[in-house]
C-alpha cells in the first residue's frame, strides 16, 4: 500500500463532483466488496479502500495496492460471484483514472444535466 506519497495525498484531498461522490461508509462498502472478490480475481487481496461511487450506478472507485480500479459489484446475496465478476477495470495511477474516466464522465454529465434547474434550487 502506498502511504503519504504525493499521489496518495492528492487523492485524499480530491473533491469528487457529479456523477461521482465520496462514500459515506467506506469500510462497510469495502467489507461488502471483499466478499465478492474470489481467488483469481485481479482485486483478490489487492483492495485498500473505497474512494467514491457513481451516483447513477453501483460503480465504485477503489484504491488497490498497485493503483486504482473501477468496479461494478454484483451485490449478490445468495452466493459469491464467479469469475470474471465483479466487472473491473484497472488503472495504473490516479492520472490514468482522471483522464480516461473521471473527466470525460464529468463533461458528459454537465452536458446532459446543466439545465436541469437543480443548481438554483439546491445550495452547493
Amino acid at each position: 500500500m502506498r502511504s503519504n506519497t504525493p499521489e496518495t495525498l492528492r487523492v485524499k484531498s480530491f473533491r469528487f463532483e457529479d456523477p461521482w461522490e465520496t462514500v459515506d461508509k467506506p469500510d462497510e462498502l469495502l467489507a461488502r466488496l471483499t466478499q465478492e472478490i474470489v481467488e483469481g480475481h485481479p482485486l483478490h487481496q489487492n483492495l485498500v479502500r473505497v474512494l467514491a461511487t457513481r451516483v447513477d450506478s453501483d460503480d465504485l472507485l477503489v484504491e488497490t495496492k498497485h493503483g486504482y480500479a473501477l468496479v461494478h459489484p454484483t451485490w449478490c446475496r445468495r452466493s459469491r460471484p464467479a469469475l470474471p465478476f465483479p466487472h473491473t477495470v484497472l488503472y495504473e495511477d490516479w492520472e490514468d483514472f482522471l483522464e480516461s474516466i473521471y473527466k470525460p464522465e464529468r463533461e458528459q454529465w454537465l452536458r446532459n444535466f446543466s439545465d436541469d434547474g437543480w443548481d438554483t434550487i439546491l445550495p452547493h
